[in-house]
């Protein structure tokens, strides 16, 4: 069996205190990760929408809109078959003053 993985970047614009769904539930999702390229911190949280900026994990700001800011990553590492240290839960995020978000998702899938 083969396996592969595929990656999609996403870049979403952030209202002031609006919460935003990143990405659903994705039980084959084996990377993820997310940046804040926006000159606002972000709150990110898995499986519900932060009620506030600090409710979940925070990002920090970039010096300058569109540089790099805060940012994690997630991995199974190289598994391909089971579920390890990559969150598959839905993610959202949260910013105060608004900001910019891209993320990358890897997903995996099987080929006989």
């Amino acid at each position: 069996m083969t396996y592969s993985l595929t990656v999609t970047s996403t870049s979403f614009s952030l209202a002031p205190n609006t919460p935003i769904l990143l990405l659903p539930l994705n039980p084959v999702r084996r990377l993820l990760c997310i940046a804040n390229t926006g000159v606002n911190p972000v709150a990110i949280k898995f499986q519900s929408a932060p009620a506030s900026a600090t409710d979940g994990f925070t990002l920090g700001a970039a010096s300058v809109s569109g540089g790099q800011g805060g940012s994690i990553l997630l991995s199974d590492g190289e598994s391909h078959t089971t579920q390890g240290d990559c969150a598959v839960d839905a993610v959202y995020a949260y910013s105060t003053g608004g900001t910019t978000v891209n993320v990358e998702e890897g997903t995996v899938y099987a080929f006989v």
